[in-house]
């Protein structure tokens, strides 16, 4: 653990992007100590550009878009965070069961072929919106769609952890499969998972911007970077700053979380093509 993270500390790109997140984390947690109320509509104040007043400008309806900002990512980091932590958890479990038991493969496997068979997006689209939208509908129906990615890592690791010596000597002194798996198995597989739970993360992330974008995210008034943006398309020429900083929001974080993730598969992973530093 600590060669990780010192590994991470001497990477630029890991530093930089664990810097944003921390911001951005620290931002939203935060939000109700400093920001003002984000639904608090001042007609008088609509459409202002950034000011000294509002920093990022009000919306259309005299709201002020920093402190809708910030509170739109205390929903989206916890949708992105808890979909990461649900997918994993559904996903490790599912993995190592298919890829130690052949019979429990045999049937797993092809149920998750067929989810896979749909695109993440579309398949988070229906489940949202048979669910209907909330908070709890977007994590389950996100965490459903990342749940076959996972399973088909962790799956793999599995087939090939399962033939190494140290697992068939577990397996011969009568060591049974459950504690195999635990013991053996699962520690060795999870740079792979870890390196995927940051991927998932920065994925549910933009999708949940998108579903809040289309309609089927969390309702109005409260804030999200998927329905501001959508707020703001018919004042794109006459307010900029509407769109601009919501989707500037959408892209940091995204991007801060994908630039970690690389540099977290860079250090985990000792086949990695990539440079050691960067």
């Amino acid at each position: 653990m600590r060669t990780t993270v010192a590994g991470l500390m001497r990477r630029p790109l890991a530093v930089v992007s664990l810097a944003v997140l921390v911001a951005v984390v620290l931002a939203a947690v935060t939000a109700p100590l400093w920001a003002a109320d984000p639904n608090r509509i001042n007609v008088a104040q609509r459409l202002v550009g950034p000011s000294a007043s509002h920093l990022l400008g009000t919306d259309n309806f005299g709201r002020d878009i920093l402190s809708r900002v910030v509170t739109g990512g205390r929903i989206s980091m916890l949708i992105g965070a808890s979909v990461s932590l649900v997918a994993l958890l559904l996903g490790t479990v599912s993995g190592l069961l298919a890829g130690y038991y052949r019979a429990v493969d045999r049937t797993l496997s092809r149920f998750l072929d067929g989810l896979m068979a749909f695109p993440s997006f579309l398949l988070a689209i229906a489940l949202v919106g048979a669910l209907g939208p909330s908070v709890r509908s977007e994590i389950l129906a996100l965490s459903i769609a990342y749940w076959p990615r996972i399973m088909r890592v962790v799956r793999s690791s599995t087939m090939q952890l399962r033939e190494e010596q140290y697992v068939e000597a577990a397996r011969a002194v009568g060591v049974r499969g459950p504690s195999i798996l635990l013991r053996h198995v699962l520690p060795n597989a999870m740079a792979p998972i870890i390196i995927q739970g940051t991927f998932v993360f920065a994925e549910a992330v933009l999708l949940d911007a998108s579903l809040s974008f289309l309609g089927l995210g969390v309702a109005p008034p409260a804030p999200t970077w998927g329905n501001m943006l959508a707020d703001s398309r018919t004042y794109l020429s006459l307010a900029p700053w509407f769109s601009i900083f919501p989707g500037l929001a959408i892209v940091v974080t995204v991007l801060a979380l994908n630039m970690f993730g690389d540099a977290l598969r860079d250090q985990l992973d000792p086949h990695s093509t990539r440079g050691s530093v960067g």
